[in-house]
């Protein structure tokens, strides 16, 4: 007792209460444990960093000439923090907003027993700062009647890069497409777009037996992203996952920890200057854990996948219907031969497009939405609208002109 009234009150309160809320973030798992099987390399920077701070204030406990100028360095630490996490969140210059912004989304979702979760119908909501407005049906796209004298109608399937996440309605690849041909062939195309964020195959082609044909189709398109693969049967519940009240404190801290925008940028660090830096930068330089191998096609996910492509085909083929697939990939990827050679298998006898001929030879990052969102940009989204017209038109399947009974 005599050290506790020699070194000071408050600064021993201090250092107890600095040291136990140490041990309690330090007794807390991560869900993808990394570092010593106990955190994520995120959290284990995190716990560093306190640890520090721990130390310090630890120090100043038994040399009492150190306070003013360590509670001078922790008063200004805080305050730079502070005012760089509200930086962050007021001019987003990297695009961190885009993990906030999309569990938002995730949220304003509808679970759905058959698809799992869906759009809500007749909906607007502004995310990224970019509208997105779904009409009756939850589609992003304008309201739908009957087609007009000679229309044309796509109905196109996927998921965020066929909604268009990041980049205004105007300007995304399937309002494109429809401008394209309709110029091209002199009569109204129309192109729906049915994509969904986060919809793999599966998703896609239940949507399509149970609404897609319904829209009254003329020919149905499919672009196919890599993480098709990866398919999750867990019930649907974002809500409980992202909710508060209820939970444990040690469930609490790290939940709110995860929300800050300073600790979203730590956790994309190393991954956001490669990318800045890099002369020659390649999506399979990070984030994207596949490299193509003979035992990856007996995995439960890509014969799910490939399962649900060749449903679409036939289920299209016995409409009399053609169908088509555009493989979306920046670069080309190490699994990427293996898994068009997949994709051409399930969906002859129809054609299957690849994307990474469009953009060869440009550096891929001037078309992303922002540094963290490797979704299209408006370029982006006008080159795959431009090149999956002529791949369209190659097939012979649409005829130019309107008929004669139209006006």
């Amino acid at each position: 007792m005599s050290r506790f009234r020699l070194r000071g009150g408050a600064w021993s309160a201090l250092t107890i209460v600095a040291w136990a809320a140490f041990l309690f973030l330090a007794c807390l798992r991560s869900s993808h444990p990394e570092v010593l099987g106990l955190w994520s390399r995120t959290y284990a920077a995190l716990l560093a960093v306190l640890s520090a701070g721990v130390v310090l204030v630890t120090i100043a406990w038994f040399r009492p000439g150190l306070r003013a100028p360590f509670a001078l360095l922790a008063t200004s630490t805080i305050v730079a923090l502070g005012l760089a996490e509200i930086a962050l969140r007021v001019l987003d210059p990297l695009g961190i907003s885009y993990y906030a912004e999309m569990t938002r989304y995730i949220l304003d979702r509808l679970p759905d027993p058959e698809l799992k979760f869906r759009n809500r119908p007749s909906f607007a909501a502004t995310y990224e700062g970019v509208e997105l407005r779904f009409n009756e049906y939850g589609l992003r796209d304008d309201p739908i009647g009957p087609k007009a004298c000679g229309e044309y109608r796509i109905v196109a399937l996927g998921d965020s890069q066929t909604m268009g996440w990041g980049a205004p309605r105007e300007v995304i690849w399937t309002v494109g497409l429809s401008r394209a041909l309709s110029e091209r062939l002199g009569r109204p195309v129309r192109v729906i777009n049915t994509g969904v964020p986060g919809y793999e195959s599966r998703q896609e082609y239940r949507y399509l037996l149970r609404q897609g044909y319904q829209l009254d189709p003329d020919l149905v398109l499919l672009l196919y992203v890599e993480n098709d693969v990866d398919i999750d049967d867990e019930p649907y519940d974002p809500w409980s996952e992202a909710r508060l009240a209820g939970r444990p404190l040690k469930e609490q801290v790290p939940l709110l920890i995860r929300k800050l925008r300073l600790y979203q940028l730590l956790f994309r660090a190393q991954d956001l200057l490669h990318q800045i830096r890099a002369v020659d930068w390649k999506p399979s330089d990070y984030g994207i854990p596949y490299d193509f191998v003979e035992s990856m096609r007996d995995l439960p996910g890509w014969k799910e996948s490939m399962k649900a492509v060749s449903g679409m085909a036939s289920s299209a083929r016995e409409r009399g219907l053609p169908f088509a697939v555009v493989y979306f990939s920046w670069t080309k990827r190490p699994f990427d031969e293996g898994m068009l050679e997949s994709l051409r298998r399930a969906a002859a006898p129809f054609p299957v497009a690849y994307t990474e001929p469009w953009f060869e030879g440009t550096d891929v990052r001037r078309y992303f939405v922002s540094k963290t969102d490797s979704h299209p940009n408006a370029d982006g989204h006008r080159i795959m609208a431009e090149n999956i017209a002529s791949f369209l038109l190659e097939q012979g399947w649409i005829r130019p002109g309107k008929p004669a009974e139209c006006p």
